[in-house]
């Protein structure tokens, strides 16, 4: 069981440092079927990070949440561990990353190459984070109140 909370840690406070959850997983669901209880399990292979938290929690060994940071800058999802796919002007991906985003996430948008609105994606569709970025405009003047 403590490589699977070494694991559980790691995935947490250091994602780019750890295998991905989903071939982590394929690879070591049996262990953990064994390890923990049918309940943990279960949790573990739908909730996957929230339940790895939850677990962590339970035992009195809660993972450090990485510093809280915008969305732009995060580089893995926080549930799942997968790498994010960023659509934001200005650091446009390369053609050949928006395809295979769209083959791994199933958006047959982005399997032809085409962007999705601007924001910040989960390729197994844990998170999606649209935004609208806008020009900056000139600055208004007040009108004066004649009350």
């Amino acid at each position: 069981m403590e490589e699977f909370l070494a694991y559980f840690r790691d995935a947490i406070e250091r994602p780019e440092a750890v295998q991905r959850w989903p071939e982590w997983w394929a690879a070591n669901a049996e262990g953990v079927r064994q390890a923990f209880d049918h309940t943990d399990y279960v949790r573990l292979k739908f909730r996957r990070l929230g339940a790895a938290r939850m677990i962590l929690e339970r035992l009195g060994r809660p993972a450090v949440e990485p510093p809280e940071v915008h969305w732009l800058d995060r580089t893995h999802c926080p549930h799942c561990g997968e790498l994010l796919m960023r659509f934001v002007p200005g650091r446009e991906p390369t053609r050949e990353q928006v395809v295979a985003f769209g083959h791994r996430s199933g958006n047959e948008q982005c399997q032809q190459g085409y962007w999705l609105h601007p924001g910040v994606y989960c390729p197994l569709g844990c998170v999606h984070v649209m935004m609208e970025f806008r020009r900056p405009t000139e600055q208004r003047h007040a009108e004066p109140d004649h009350t």
